[in-house]
C-alpha cells in the first residue's frame, strides 16, 4: 500500500468524521449512528449510563429488588468499583462533612437507605448488560472459532499483505469484455465435522446469552426509564 493512498485514506477519514461531528452538533445524531444503532447500544449508550452512575448523588427512593437476584460474582467484582466510587466522592467533600460523615467502609444493600447503592449496582448491571449483547464486546467467546476459521479458510500467517490474502482465497470466476476480472468466488475447504459441530453449538450458545443479556437490559430500562437523571 503507497503512502500517497494512505495520506489519501486519512484525509478522507478526516473529512467524514468532521461531516459526522457538524451532523452530532447540529442534530445530536449523525448518520453514522443511524447505520448501527444496536452498536450503538452496546458501546456508547453503556458509557453515558456509567458516567450518569459516577456523577450522581441523589437515587429515586425504591427497593430495587432485582439486586437481590445479580450474579453473585458480579456483585462481588462490581463492588470494589462502587467502593471506590464512593470513597472519592467523599473524598471530594468539604472537610466538615467529612468530620460529621465519616466514611463507611461498608457497603448499604439491605438497611434503610439501601436505594442509595443499589441505584448505582442497577445502572451498572444495564451497562454491563448491554455491552455483553454486543458480538463485539461481549466477554463470552467461541473457542473453537480460530480453529475453525483456519480450516475453512487457511492459515494466513504467512500473508504479508492484503494482496497476498485476496489472491490466496479468492479466484476469478467472471472477466469483463476487456479480459479483466469482474466476479470472484471466495475458496473455502470443508472443516472437520465434529469441529463444525461443536463450533457451531458454542455460537447458538453464545447467541442465547447474548439475547438473554439484551432482555435483562430492555427490563431493566423499561423499569427504571424516567429515572435517568443527575
Amino acid at each position: 500500500m503507497s503512502w500517497f493512498y494512505i495520506i489519501k485514506r486519512k484525509v478522507s477519514d478526516w473529512r467524514f468524521e468532521k461531516r459526522m461531528a457538524r451532523q452530532r452538533k447540529k442534530r445530536g445524531f449523525s448518520d453514522n449512528d443511524c447505520w448501527g444503532m444496536c452498536y450503538w447500544f452496546g458501546d456508547t449508550f453503556p458509557k453515558m449510563i456509567r458516567t450518569l452512575r459516577d456523577m450522581k448523588n441523589g437515587a429515586p427512593q425504591l427497593e430495587f429488588e432485582e439486586f437481590d437476584d445479580f450474579p453473585l460474582q458480579w456483585v462481588v467484582e462490581e463492588s470494589k468499583y462502587i467502593m471506590e466510587l464512593k470513597r472519592k466522592k467523599w473524598e471530594s467533600t468539604d472537610k466538615e462533612y467529612r468530620k460529621e460523615y465519616p466514611f463507611e467502609e461498608e457497603l448499604d444493600l439491605w438497611g434503610k437507605e439501601k436505594f442509595f447503592d443499589r441505584w448505582l449496582f442497577v445502572l451498572s448491571r444495564i451497562a454491563y448488560c448491554l455491552e455483553q449483547a454486543s458480538d463485539e464486546i461481549t466477554e463470552i467467546e467461541n473457542e473453537y472459532e480460530e480453529e475453525y476459521h483456519k480450516q475453512v479458510f487457511g492459515d494466513d500467517s504467512d500473508k504479508k499483505s492484503f494482496k497476498e490474502w485476496w489472491n490466496a482465497h479468492h479466484e476469478v470466476v467472471e472477466y469483463d469484455e476487456k479480459g479483466k476480472p469482474k466476479l470472484w468466488r471466495l475458496i473455502t475447504n470443508e472443516p472437520d465435522e465434529e469441529l463444525e459441530k461443536k463450533y457451531k453449538k458454542r455460537n447458538e450458545e453464545i447467541e442465547e446469552y447474548r439475547d438473554k443479556m439484551k432482555d435483562e437490559a430492555f427490563d431493566l430500562l423499561k423499569k427504571y426509564f424516567y429515572h435517568l437523571w443527575d
